[in-house]
């Protein structure tokens, strides 16, 4: 079953492992910089580790402000 999760002290540095290869790096943020942006916009901002049968398997985060939810980055190790 596939779950969201909130980034812990638990799960922190297994989500900075994350990587995707792709060729254009301004298409995907990396998780750092997206942690980083969900700190700055904390109060819209919501960053998730995603686990599938209880192994991690990527992170998105998600614009939660106002009436207009979004996901603003999504990514998917290479390893998945």
């Amino acid at each position: 079953m596939v779950e969201l999760r909130a980034i812990t002290e638990d799960n922190f540095q297994q989500c900075l492992s994350l990587h995707a290869s792709v060729q254009d790096t301004s298409f995907v943020d990396t998780v750092t910089y997206s942690l980083a942006e969900a700190w700055v916009y904390y109060r819209d901002t919501r960053p998730f580790a995603i686990y599938n049968d209880g192994v991690l398997i990527g992170f998105v985060s998600m614009y939660v402000g106002e009436e207009n939810c979004q996901i603003i980055n999504f990514l998917i190790d290479d390893e998945f």
